[in-house]
């Protein structure tokens, strides 16, 4: 089963995107994302922050799926084979990866991401979503490229954890002269 994991580059002061959303994405075998994730993406024509999604098995959390216009409409249980409520998930491809519209929470989200990535990682795209899967204790490894800039605004990483205690083990640290980078697994 693959391991979902956050790579993001970080300012010193804590942001992981200044006020026009700017960061990374790495090549991974599916990517579980929020909606203004997904709307920078499609703006950007398929290229996520820097990089194209190609391939990727892309799932959105969303509150609701996107209009007919732009995307087929399909029930949780018609994408995943099984029974249960309907109108979930909508699915969408364009040409740089499909989208698959989550509707029925987080859980699923990542559930459908490591039906799709087979033995590959999930990666996670947004703050939020980073933050969602560490409250839930879905999340194994933390990279952080810790770059010597301050931003002063902007989202930060560790924002909005409530009140549950996250321990995390160092398990890598390299360093250069432009960024420090430090891998971490989430100690369950």
């Amino acid at each position: 089963m693959g391991r979902v994991f956050s790579s993001m580059s970080m300012s010193l002061d804590g942001f992981i995107a200044a006020p026009h959303d700017t960061a990374d994405l790495r090549a991974t075998g599916a990517v579980v994302m929020g909606r203004r994730s997904y709307d920078l993406c499609r703006s950007e024509g398929g290229r996520c922050y820097g990089g194209p999604l190609r391939a990727t098995p892309c799932f959105v959390l969303t509150r609701e799926s996107p209009e007919p216009t732009t995307a087929t409409t399909a029930t949780a249980s018609e994408a995943a084979g099984a029974s249960g409520p309907s109108g979930a998930c909508a699915e969408s491809g364009s040409g740089s990866g499909a989208f698959t519209f989550v509707t029925d929470g987080l859980e699923r989200a990542v559930e459908r991401a490591r039906a799709a990535a087979g033995d590959g990682r999930i990666g996670l795209l947004g703050g939020t979503v980073v933050q969602q899967c560490l409250r839930a204790g879905l999340l194994d490894e933390i990279q952080i490229h810790l770059v010597p800039v301050l931003l002063g605004g902007g989202l930060r990483l560790f924002d909005h954890l409530g009140t549950r205690k996250v321990e995390l083990e160092r398990t890598r640290v390299i360093e250069s002269p432009g960024v420090k980078h430090l891998r971490f697994a989430v100690v369950r």
